[in-house]
């Protein structure tokens, strides 16, 4: 499968949106239940900070919801990865996609097709 330049851009930006709000809740809530107790501080907008992440997630959820199915549709059509990891990447994106998302799309999707085969070409010298 063949994706343009700028369409891999797209597709690398709206990949690392849920890791971002993944990263961001988890220092939120890291800064809200350590940081703040210890200085005494009790959290009055608390329930902002609530709203904006459940909206945060739902929106999240939606995006991995279509990035999962681009994603299974690329590993299906993909010539790059053998049938054993079709099935492992397969699992990996649909189960543990906030992190496995990205991984897949650095390794397999972002690189050009000449540095993926040149990749391959030493890989199978080095074997013989």
């Amino acid at each position: 499968m063949r994706l343009s330049k700028p369409l891999k851009i797209l597709i690398g930006f709206f990949t690392g949106i849920p890791t971002a709000c993944l990263l961001f809740s988890l220092v939120l809530f890291g800064w809200e239940f350590l940081a703040a107790p210890a200085q005494n501080v009790i959290a009055t907008n608390l329930a902002g900070w609530v709203i904006l992440l459940l909206v945060m997630f739902a929106v999240a959820e939606l995006l991995l919801l279509g990035l999962a199915a681009f994603y299974v549709a690329y590993i299906v059509k993909t010539r790059r990865l053998r049938p054993k990891r079709k099935w492992f990447w397969g699992a990996l994106v649909v189960g543990a996609g906030t992190i496995a998302m990205p991984i897949f799309f650095m390794r397999y999707v972002w690189p050009s097709r000449e540095a993926f085969l040149s990749r391959a070409n030493r890989r199978a010298r080095s074997r013989r």
